[in-house]
């Protein structure tokens, strides 16, 4: 079993992953090279069963890519299951609404990469397994992805 480790204090997930496409794309119209685009595609028909719903555009760009590159390492090392851990650490300091705003990002991916199957992250929690369609390349679907939320 491979375990993947995203920790937060109270800075986000990432970019919003339809902004930064759209940046990307827009770097592409304007000569301005760029992979961005293809590697977002490629990781969304990776990541997402199809048909692959709008909302995941309102997702944020770490969880792909924790998703993606722990399977990707498991793969290499041939584990037979993940657990992609999120550690938010609380301190004196954390602010409400930016906690709350990541744990609704977290649900929102939770919901849509499980395919509606879970909605909801609870701290000491993990929920799966989840399969992703992988691809030929890095991805694996064959290897069931956990995922799960720890608090300190």
């Amino acid at each position: 079993m491979l375990i993947g480790v995203e920790a937060k204090v109270d800075e986000e997930f990432g970019e919003i992953i339809g902004e930064y496409y759209l940046e990307n794309q827009l770097k592409k119209i304007n000569d301005i090279n760029t992979n961005a685009p293809a590697r977002i595609e490629n990781l969304i028909k990776a990541l997402f069963k199809k048909p692959v719903p709008k909302g995941v555009f309102d997702l944020r760009y770490q969880l792909f890519h924790a998703v993606a590159g722990l399977l990707a390492e498991a793969k290499r090392q041939n584990a037979k299951k993940t657990i992609l851990m999120i550690h938010i650490f609380k301190t004196e300091d954390l602010q409400p609404e930016k906690y709350k705003s990541n744990m609704r990002d977290l649900d929102q991916f939770v919901k849509i990469i499980s395919n509606s199957q879970w909605d909801h992250l609870s701290p000491g929690t993990i929920i799966g397994p989840v399969r992703v369609p992988g691809n030929q390349q890095y991805i694996p679907g064959e290897i069931p992805l956990y995922i799960g939320e720890i608090e300190s």
